[in-house]
C-alpha cells in the first residue's frame, strides 16, 4: 500500500502542472536524511505477522522506481520528466489482529519536474506556481517549465487488509492495493518487485514499536 501510494501521489502531483531516495541514476537514499534506514532494499519478501504498531523510519528506491514515474508522467504529457526524486516517510500503521487497519503516515515528496508549456494549458510558468493548491512549486522557464515541486500529502484512513504468502493487500476508504512484504528483525519492509524480474525496486521500511 505504501509504496503504491508513494507512485500515484507523485503522478497525482505532476497531474496538478499538466492540467507524486536521491538524484535521478542512482541508487540510495530516499528519506531525506541522506542515509537509507536500516536494512532498506537488503531484505527479500518474507511475509510474516503484521499485528502490532509499527513506526516508518524512511524509504530508498533504485533508478528504476523513477523511471516508473517518467513512464507515467509521459503518457500524459510527452516530453515532459522528472529528473530528481526524494521521499521521506514518517507516522504510524497499525494492524489488528481483527484484519483491520489504521494509518496516519505523512510522505513529504520533493521533485524537479521539466514540462513542455504547450501541455500544461497555462500561458507562462508563473501561472503554474499561482495554480497549484496541493503543493509548494517554483518554476523557471518561458516556453520549457523547470519546476520544483514539494508536497506532504497526509494519509490517515482505516481499512481492511489480508496477507497472502509474501503479498500484503490493504483496503482503504478509496483503492484497494497490493505490495510484498516481509517481517524480520523487529522490523516491517513494505517492498515494491519488479513484476517481470523480480528485482527489489523501492522499501519502506518501519520498526515495531
Amino acid at each position: 500500500m505504501m509504496v503504491t501510494a508513494m507512485k500515484l501521489r507523485v503522478v497525482r502531483m505532476s497531474a496538478v502542472l499538466v492540467a507524486l531516495t536521491g538524484a535521478a541514476g542512482g541508487c540510495g537514499p530516499s528519506n531525506g536524511t541522506g542515509s537509507a534506514p536500516p536494512s532498506c532494499l537488503q531484505v527479500q519478501p518474507c511475509g510474516g505477522d503484521v499485528v502490532g504498531t509499527w513506526s516508518f523510519l524512511g524509504a530508498c528506491r533504485t533508478p528504476a522506481v523513477l523511471q516508473d514515474f517518467n513512464d507515467s508522467l509521459q503518457a500524459s504529457c510527452p516530453g515532459a520528466s522528472i529528473s530528481t526524486l526524494d521521499v521521506d516517510i514518517s507516522g504510524t500503521v497499525t494492524y489488528n489482529a481483527d484484519l483491520t487497519y489504521a494509518a496516519n503516515v505523512t510522505e513529504t515528496i520533493r521533485a524537479t519536474e521539466t514540462f513542455p508549456l504547450s501541455c500544461l494549458g497555462f500561458a507562462s510558468c508563473a501561472e503554474v506556481v499561482s495554480s497549484n493548491t496541493e503543493s509548494t512549486v517554483s518554476c523557471t522557464g518561458s516556453t520549457i517549465c523547470t519546476c520544483r515541486v514539494t508536497g506532504a500529502p497526509p494519509m490517515i484512513e482505516t481499512g481492511s487488509y489480508t496477507t497472502a504468502g509474501t503479498d500484503l493487500t490493504m483496503a482503504g476508504p478509496t483503492s484497494t492495493s497490493t505490495d510484498a512484504y516481509c517481517v524480520q528483525n523487529n522490523q516491517l519492509h513494505i517492498i515494491s518487485v519488479d513484476a517481470t524480474s523480480g528485482a527489489l525496486k523501492g522499501d519502506f521500511v518501519a520498526q515495531k514499536q
